[in-house]
């Protein structure tokens, strides 16, 4: 079978696809046909050697993933060879087969389009967690959503839309009719200040701030977000210029640790799924599940590209161009 491989920390150029044998499901994991792929910064981050707990290199990365069901190991129950599932691989789903513990394995339905069905998993319950978890957010109430044009960005405003929510959008002057699609108020911040524009509009602020920048600009949506309300921080986009990491990551980790300690007015968090918990992202996947199926929310695919342009992926991810979800195709 063919893998994308990393041979040690770089650029895109440390990605190659190699040969190898397929993978032995061991105990409560099974083997997928991986279809399709998704593309995230959590594997840029691998890339550059960052990121905590991954393999040794040469690793392939790859956090989601939808295919087939092809092996069972032992001790497997509940998933049958042949069965369409989604699943949290977290590393090596950058392959035309992957084995990964059942905990982390969703059935879907056989029709599903399986790049949609790959961009559902990361981004749509990363999305669908933070909106109804910390605050519960109520129809009515009010978020302001950065980088509302990439795959969480779109996967959220989908989400506010069906959950009743008044949500503004920042991103770049080339994306506003897709946020405008999702139903929210663009801002677009090549043209506009973001905190002066919405201050004008919600003179009290939001409810909540989903911020995947992190760093000095933790500040600035923190002061966005009205009394009582929540600042989430979902990622380290500051850290990067371009493909390049310019700047540390734990600097996003320390200010949001002081901004939960001095948190008076506005409460911090910064999200990250846990692949392992399984009540938590099955309850999330099959309320999304029945939203996809009613045609209620659908994955923006930005690209989908061969698993032989693992490479160009990458460059796309990082480029900032780049609307919704990146996927490999590796079937």
């Amino acid at each position: 079978m063919k893998k994308a491989v990393l041979t040690g920390v770089g650029g895109p150029e440390k990605l190659e696809i190699v040969e190898t044998e397929s993978p032995v499901p061991g105990k409560d994991e099974v083997l997928i046909r991986v279809k399709h792929a998704g593309v995230a910064f959590a594997d840029v981050i691998m890339r550059r050697g960052k990121y905590l707990g991954a393999p040794k290199f040469p690793l392939t990365p790859g956090y989601d993933v939808c295919g087939e069901i092809t092996k069972l190991g032992p001790g497997v129950e509940g998933l049958q060879v042949g069965d369409t599932v989604l699943a949290f691989t977290q590393f090596g789903g950058y392959a035309e087969e992957v084995a990964t513990k059942t905990v982390r394995v969703f059935k879907a339905p056989a029709d599903i389009n399986s790049a949609e069905g790959a961009s559902l998993v990361l981004n749509y319950i990363t999305a669908h967690q933070i909106l109804t978890g910390y605050a519960a957010l109520k129809s009515g109430q009010t978020i302001l959503v950065y980088s509302a044009a990439g795959g969480v960005g779109t996967a959220a405003l989908q989400l506010a839309r069906v959950m009743g929510l008044k949500a503004y959008g920042a991103c770049s002057s080339g994306k506003t009719e897709i946020v405008r699609e999702y139903g929210a108020i663009p801002i677009d911040y090549k043209s506009e200040d973001v905190a002066s524009r919405l201050r004008e509009l919600e003179p009290n602020g939001v409810d909540m701030v989903l911020d995947p920048i992190g760093g000095e600009h933790l500040e600035e949506s923190r002061a966005l977000v009205k009394t009582g309300g929540f600042l989430i921080c979902f990622g380290f986009f500051s850290a990067f210029s371009g493909d390049a990491l310019t700047g540390g990551l734990g600097s996003t980790i320390r200010r949001m640790l002081a901004l939960r300690f001095l948190q008076r007015r506005v409460k911090a968090r910064f999200y990250s799924v846990n692949p392992n918990n399984r009540a938590k992202n099955e309850a999330s996947m099959r309320e999304l599940l029945a939203l996809y199926e009613a045609r209620k929310i659908k994955p923006l695919i930005g690209a989908d590209l061969p698993l032989t342009e693992v490479r160009e992926a990458h460059r796309l991810l990082t480029s900032g161009g780049s609307r919704g979800k990146i996927v490999l195709n590796c079937s």
